[in-house]
């Protein structure tokens, strides 16, 4: 049996405690509507999520961002890695100022493809936040159960995520949108997040990867 308490549990946690504030906040609603979705398949393709990117109830000229939260319930020195910081212009003033109002170290990664459910919406050309807290020894292993979860630290990331969520959803303008699908790297699905090649440049030539962190 592999739990997978931080994988991803933790991310759907923090989805459910994000999507219930809305809900019980009552008053006026947000500016734009928000769309809460869980993915299964990721490490098999990006399945669920390159499925809702082709079946959108809406538009995707009308999507503000995705916010990704992906294992997020191991946080360590107070650091969160953030991915697709730089997929819009906005973004590293508001997670700059968010990190200290928060205490945390944000980790910024600027171009957000990294192999997770997010880079199915980039690749529409949509801004992206990929939230990780980082591997660990248990990562893909039965031993990622849930008393291993920090949930104070959890906690701190959902209230990032909120505030995130709130601020995106109470814009009336889209985003100026500052790396497109061309920026693209060849993507690594065996690059671990914060490692060489996994927000920045393409490594060169072919390589074979077995997906292992």
């Amino acid at each position: 049996i592999f739990p997978g308490a931080d994988d991803n549990a933790s991310g759907v946690a923090t989805l459910l405690a994000v999507a219930r504030r809305p809900a019980g906040d009552g008053g006026a609603g947000p500016a734009r509507s928000v769309l809460f979705a869980a993915f299964a398949g990721e490490e098999d393709g990006l399945q669920g999520s390159a499925w809702l990117a082709r079946h959108l109830p809406l538009s995707a000229d009308s999507l503000v961002a995705m916010l990704n939260l992906d294992t997020v319930g191991r946080l360590r020195d107070s650091r969160v890695y953030v991915g697709g910081a730089g997929t819009a212009a906005a973004f590293p003033a508001l997670l700059a100022a968010l990190g200290g109002a928060h205490g945390l170290t944000l980790e910024l990664g600027r171009g957000g493809w990294d192999a997770s459910d997010h880079v199915s919406f980039q690749a529409l050309g949509v801004p992206v936040l990929f939230l990780m807290t980082g591997p660990h020894a248990d990562y893909h292993r039965p031993s990622d159960t849930a008393e291993k979860v920090d949930v104070p630290g959890l906690a701190k990331v959902a209230a990032i995520a909120k505030e995130l969520v709130s601020w995106l959803a109470g814009r009336e303008q889209p985003l100026a949108v500052s790396i497109s699908r061309t920026d693209r790297p060849a993507r690594d699905a065996g690059v671990a997040p914060g490692a060489p090649g996994a927000s920045g440049a393409p490594a060169p030539g072919r390589r074979v990867s077995f997906g292992t962190m």
